[in-house]
C-alpha cells in the first residue's frame, strides 16, 4: 500500500465535481486514496512507451485528480431520464468502469503509459462455487 500523502485535497476534486447530489456523499477521502493508490502502484512505476520514461509528477497528480472524480461521480450517478419508474438510464454512463465518466475518459486521456486504458478494457470475471463443481464467467 502507499505509504505517500495523496497529491491533490478535497477541495480540488470537488472543483472538478461539482454538485454532488447523493446526500451520504460528504468527504471525498476514500476516493481520493483509491485514486492515489492507482496511481502510486500502478502509473508511477510505468514507463511511457512513446519516450521511454515514466510520466510526470504534474501528469501524475492530474491522473489522480481525474480518478478521484471518476470514483465520486461512479457512487453519485444522477438520473438522465425515466421511464414509467421501470427503467432508468444515467447521466455519464457511457461505458462501464473508467471508461463510464467523463472524468475517467479524461484520466485514461492523460496517462500515456496506456495502464488505466488497459484496466477499462479487462473483462470482468465472476466467480461462483456450486456444491458439484467450479464455474468461472467472463463477460
Amino acid at each position: 500500500m502507499s505509504n505517500t500523502s495523496p497529491y491533490v485535497t478535497e477541495l480540488e476534486v470537488r472543483g472538478i465535481v461539482g454538485t454532488i447530489d447523493d446526500p451520504n456523499i460528504v468527504k471525498l477521502d476514500g476516493f481520493i486514496r483509491s485514486a492515489h493508490l492507482i496511481v502510486t502502484e500502478q502509473l508511477a512505476p510505468k514507463i511511457d512507451p512513446t519516450t521511454g520514461v515514466p510520466m510526470s509528477a504534474a501528469r501524475l497528480r492530474e491522473c489522480e485528480l481525474w480518478l478521484s472524480a471518476h470514483f465520486v461521480k461512479v457512487a453519485d450517478m444522477q438520473v438522465k431520464s425515466e421511464s414509467a419508474g421501470v427503467s432508468a438510464s444515467y447521466r455519464g454512463n457511457d461505458g462501464s468502469g473508467l471508461e463510464g465518466t467523463t472524468f475517467g475518459q479524461q484520466a485514461i486521456a492523460l496517462d500515456t503509459t496506456r495502464t488505466l486504458l488497459a484496466m477499462a478494457k479487462q473483462k470482468p470475471v465472476v466467480r461462483m462455487n456450486t456444491l458439484n463443481s467450479r464455474i468461472c464467467y467472463n463477460w
